[in-house]
């Protein structure tokens, strides 16, 4: 069963020098804000979409070949819903993360539909809405 974080404000983000190097931790704050920057990144974007939760991280990460060891696995699921609708939809990605000398990047991220192969959307609102909560809390410049 998917465990999901409750709405929180965005006070609760962590300020850049309190961001966790300890990937759990990293990851559970993400969850914790994320659906807050999807929504920004879905109003920005003109989609009719709104991420009302954002579930606990799974970091069990799937084998790969020739896997670099800095590059770490992530999956969450999101609950979106349409404008106008009351049905949720929920909707699982894969994003990998490396931590450089400046604080963490995302590489890639993925996603998938029923038995579709998975989709990169690493340009996509949600790797916009990552990227920018990096920035935002684990990014020196």
């Amino acid at each position: 069963m998917t465990k999901f974080f409750t709405l929180l404000p965005l006070a609760f983000a962590l300020p850049l020098s309190a961001c966790p190097q300890d990937f759990a931790q990293l990851t559970e704050a993400l969850s914790r804000d994320l659906h807050h920057y999807l929504n920004r990144s879905y109003t920005q974007l003109g989609k009719g979409l709104q991420a009302q939760a954002v579930s606990f991280p799974e970091l069990s990460p799937l084998p790969i070949q020739e896997a670099d060891p800095t590059v770490k696995q992530l999956f969450l699921t999101v609950n979106h819903r349409r404008s106008g609708e009351l049905r949720v939809e929920p909707q699982t990605y894969w994003l990998f993360l490396v931590q450089t000398p400046k604080g963490w990047r995302l590489a890639m991220a993925f996603t998938r539909i029923a038995a579709a192969p998975p989709m990169d959307v690493s340009d996509g609102a949600l790797a916009a809405a990552v990227r920018t909560w990096l920035r935002d809390n684990c990014y020196e410049y």
